[in-house]
């Protein structure tokens, strides 16, 4: 990518030998940041969705069922996009791929 960015002009030769020093400062040379066990880049925890999603479904207007089937992803996805805790306590999440 920072090849990519020097070739279209976006970066010069100082900023190439910045970012690839920060790569190697950082340890990405041999571990990619998102790898398992790595903590180099912690995910995002969503605030505003959590809040809509909270505002929502506390109003009593849409309920978390006719939500989860409209938007046809499952409990683990609209956690991790949203914040807000879609499945159910104590119910395991199958992990395993589907196709549709």
């Amino acid at each position: 990518m920072v090849y990519r960015a020097k070739d279209l002009g976006l970066f010069d030769e100082r900023q190439v030998t910045n970012i690839y020093k920060q790569i190697s400062f950082k340890k990405w040379r041999t571990i990619e940041p998102l790898d398992r066990g790595s903590k180099a880049i912690p995910f995002e925890e969503p605030l505003l969705l959590k809040r809509v999603a909270e505002l929502v479904f506390q109003s009593g207007r849409y309920g978390i069922d006719s939500f989860k089937s409209d938007v046809a992803l499952s409990a683990r996805d609209l956690e991790r996009l949203t914040g807000y805790p879609f499945a159910e306590e104590g119910t395991d999440i199958d992990l395993s791929p589907s196709l549709k």
